[in-house]
């Protein structure tokens, strides 16, 4: 099947429509010089309307899906090893001072905050559909704001556990773009 090259959009179509499925300019290949090639055709077109720009809102749901996982999962560790603490005797006070200096249980809360990094910047590359590595570059900034929002508002220390979170929040993220693009390109 022959193809023919946009005028307008560079898209590359079948010849035997009129009209550009990208942008609708008319499209012929007498027209403006327009050279028509043969060939297998290929769709090389992303998705109808999607010119290559940022999306916003695909890095606002990857955020999501990061911060909400995160909170939700690491919700559920904090309950199983509270009730852990609970059978073990431990009073209340105890209880929140080994949660929240524990090295395991802070360890284990960074790797699922991370984890769902990863996922919300594959989440937000996915959603792009172009420029998977820059959408998920996206999210990280975003995580990264908040958590360092949510530190400067909670007036603590910044502990061992918060600066690798910070420093390893991005590059996450970015993973998570980069796992997207390798299993399922730019679209």
């Amino acid at each position: 099947m022959n193809a023919i090259k946009c005028p307008s959009c560079g898209l590359v179509n079948a010849s035997d429509l009129t009209s550009c499925r990208r942008c609708n300019a008319p499209i012929d290949a007498a027209m403006n010089g327009t050279r028509q090639y043969g060939g297998p055709y290929a769709d090389v077109s992303t998705t109808p309307g999607d010119s290559g720009q940022f999306r916003f809102v695909a890095v606002l749901v990857g955020w999501v899906v990061d911060v909400v996982g995160s909170l939700l999962v690491g919700l559920g560790v904090g309950i199983v090893f509270g009730i852990a603490f609970a059978r073990s005797g431990m009073k209340p006070q105890e209880m929140v001072e080994a949660l929240s200096h524990s090295p395991v249980i802070l360890g284990v809360s960074l790797a699922i905050g991370l984890v769902f990094t990863v996922l919300g910047g594959f989440v937000g590359a996915h959603l792009g559909r172009s420029a998977p590595v820059t959408h998920a570059l996206g999210v990280g900034i975003l995580s990264t704001a908040t958590g360092l929002l949510s530190a400067l508002l909670s007036q603590k220390g910044m502990p061992l556990f918060s600066v690798l979170s910070f420093v390893l929040t991005i590059p996450a993220a970015v993973l998570g773009g980069v796992v997207r693009r390798a299993f399922g390109g730019n679209r």
